[in-house]
């Protein structure tokens, strides 16, 4: 049996996770794993810190126990498909699924190779189709922290802090806490995998009243149809 932490770290003070997670969180064991036998996950969840203080917790927590296998980070704006427990059986101790954001109003994978210069560039949707093995996996030299499975050998291995914003002189973000974990998994010569096979939902804050203002004008045009 696989003992999975799923492990939520807000990225703001606050407490909320999106509906559909919740949900997820409810049925993940139960609906969607007919041998659900086969893992047995346990829920943690923080906040109130920034997010990269907020993972290194998770970190600490999850390491205290050694029951613990494997740790899959999920954003509170993240929902996973119902069988990604399942992701453990690929046996690689890094693998992410697959995380998309807009951009130019194109979804695209957060996922990233390094340049000749040494800085993390985001592969196109082409090179992502192009590259995905028989396995549905795909090697890249960085993931965001989206939907991320960790073996805990790994954070045994790397000496902390396991996740950290890394800023430019003028105090500039420079390196995202997600990369800064990627970049310290590089120097170990760890190889990091997405996943092809689960793909999750990202899901932004929408105003209510904006949300009224989409569903009234979808009906306004049922009605005129």
């Amino acid at each position: 049996m696989s003992n999975i932490v799923l492990a939520i770290p807000n990225r703001s003070a606050s407490s909320q996770i999106n509906a559909q997670l919740a949900n997820f969180i409810h049925k993940v064991d139960e609906e969607n794993m007919p041998d659900s036998d086969d893992y047995n996950l346990k829920v943690s969840f923080n906040y109130l810190q920034p997010v990269d203080a907020n993972r290194n917790k998770m970190v600490k927590d999850f390491l205290k126990d050694e029951d613990n296998e494997w740790m899959l980070m999920v954003d509170n704006d993240v929902v996973p498909p119902g069988d990604i427990l399942k992701m453990v059986d690929h046996g690689r101790k890094v693998v992410s699924g697959v995380v998309t954001i807009k951009k130019d109003g194109v979804p695209h994978p957060v996922i990233t190779r390094k340049t000749d210069e040494g800085k993390f560039r985001r592969i196109s949707l082409t090179e992502y189709q192009n590259e995905v093995d028989e396995e549905g996996l795909i090697e890249v030299d960085g993931a965001g922290t989206g939907c991320l499975l960790v073996h805990r050998s790994i954070f045994e291995e790397m000496s902390p802090p396991w996740f950290k914003f890394m800023y430019n002189e003028d105090g500039t973000l420079k390196l995202g806490e997600d990369f800064y974990f990627s970049q310290r998994l590089e120097e170990m010569g760890q190889p990091t995998y997405v996943s092809s096979e689960f793909v999750c939902s990202h899901y932004r804050k929408t105003d209510l009243t904006e949300f009224a203002q989409i569903v009234a004008e979808a009906e306004n045009v049922k009605t005129k149809d």
